[in-house]
């Protein structure tokens, strides 16, 4: 028995509408995914253009709506990553960390070569350590990520050791905190009040 044609494309309509939620649903949070990292890595057009169409498919998905908002507002303050150091590092994304106490001088070592190696050879970060080779060498880092920039890592990497990670011109300084010496706060100057009377010197 031949089908009509549009009896099959009614066939076939409905066999799209019957996917199962769960299918839809990972569908959803995959792309979404790929959307967060691509705003982690400051390309804020390309992760919009994922939460919309998660958005389009769902539109209650209240977390995709949120990136957007993110995206759009970060767009319009044009806040995405220049072309300086910490710009070019936030568009290296590394595919996956796992440090188990790992010194940090290894960790730096680390993250110069995986920057050289993702980039061709064209990208090899001069970090700075700020610390003694003590401080250094005692500093350990733990930490498992997937997809996550370098500046991120960085960051990580920063608050886990509590050092201040600060991008200069041509360098990346990690300073231990107990090294950052502390804002003196000015003395002020106590002015002698006109409305009162000094007292009277007994020895006078």
């Amino acid at each position: 028995m031949k089908i009509p044609p549009c009896l099959f494309l009614l066939i076939m309509a409905w066999g799209f509408l019957t996917i199962p939620l769960q299918a839809q649903q990972k569908t959803v949070q995959s792309v979404h995914r790929e959307g967060v990292t691509l705003f982690n890595a400051g390309k804020y057009s390309e992760a919009l253009q994922k939460f919309n169409l998660v958005l389009k498919h769902q539109p209650s998905y209240v977390y995709a709506r949120v990136y957007a908002n993110k995206c759009e507002n970060a767009i319009k303050q044009d806040t995405g990553p220049k072309a300086d150091i910490e710009g070019t590092l936030a568009k290296i994304v590394l595919p996956s960390v796992d440090f188990q106490e790992v010194p940090l001088s290894d960790v730096i070592t680390y993250i110069r070569q995986r920057a050289q190696e993702l980039t061709g050879g064209k990208v090899t970060p001069n970090i700075i350590y700020g610390g003694s080779a003590e401080q250094r060498d005692a500093s350990k880092v733990t930490m498992k990520l997937t997809q996550v920039p370098i500046t991120t890592l960085l960051k990580y990497v920063g608050n886990q050791t509590s050092c201040r990670v600060r991008y200069d011109e041509h360098a990346i300084m990690i300073t231990p905190q107990s090294n950052i010496p502390k804002p003196v706060a000015p003395v002020k100057e106590e002015k002698p009040n006109p409305f009162t009377k000094p007292a009277p010197n007994p020895f006078q």
